[in-house]
């Protein structure tokens, strides 16, 4: 919603043409740079060497690449616990 409210979010899909002028690409790198600031800003510190990339476009791709669940194994595997858990005599709820 950041992004959106300051009219950069554009940036997370957007990649810089080639064939852009110097005040084109100052304009773009300037605004980027606000746009990365910002998604970095709202990660946890031990995420951000994942994410030391050129572009927000770069980031943000990153962050999908870290997140995005590939592989249902994992999740199987958490909810098989989950569905095994038995609380002992004594045992706290929390």
């Amino acid at each position: 919603m950041i992004l959106l409210v300051n009219k950069i979010w554009e940036f997370v899909g957007k990649e810089i043409s080639k064939t852009t002028t110097p005040n084109e690409f100052a304009e773009f790198e300037e605004l980027d740079a606000k746009a990365k600031v910002i998604i970095l800003d709202g990660v946890k510190d031990h995420l951000i060497p994942h994410l030391t990339k050129n572009t927000t476009h770069d980031v943000w791709k990153a962050l999908q690449d870290l997140f995005s669940n590939k592989n249902e194994n994992p999740l199987m595997a958490l909810r098989e616990k989950l569905q095994s858990t038995k609380m002992m005599d004594g045992d706290n709820v929390a």
